[in-house]
């Protein structure tokens, strides 16, 4: 399977990052990207990151992934009674 110049590009970017920065900026946006605004939020600021670190974002967002990450799960609030 051939890889795209963008893939590439975007593959080479992340491949700078120090190993353990990229697992945590990976973990993070994976961990909110199915929240409500994710989407909206990303639109309005991609243009403002390097385009292989924004194609890199744009396919953690397609990828098929667990929902979350607890840290970023809503707490279930007990019902007064």
């Amino acid at each position: 399977m051939k890889r795209s110049a963008a893939a590439s590009d975007a593959a080479t970017t992340m491949q700078s990052l120090d190993a353990e920065f990229r697992e945590a900026v990976t973990t993070a946006i994976v961990g909110v990207k199915h929240l409500p605004g994710m989407d909206r939020y990303w639109r309005r600021r991609r243009g403002f990151f390097h385009t292989g670190f924004a194609e890199y974002v744009d396919e953690l967002l397609t990828r098929d992934t667990a929902p979350t990450v607890d840290i970023y799960r809503l707490p279930e609030v007990a019902s007064e009674q």
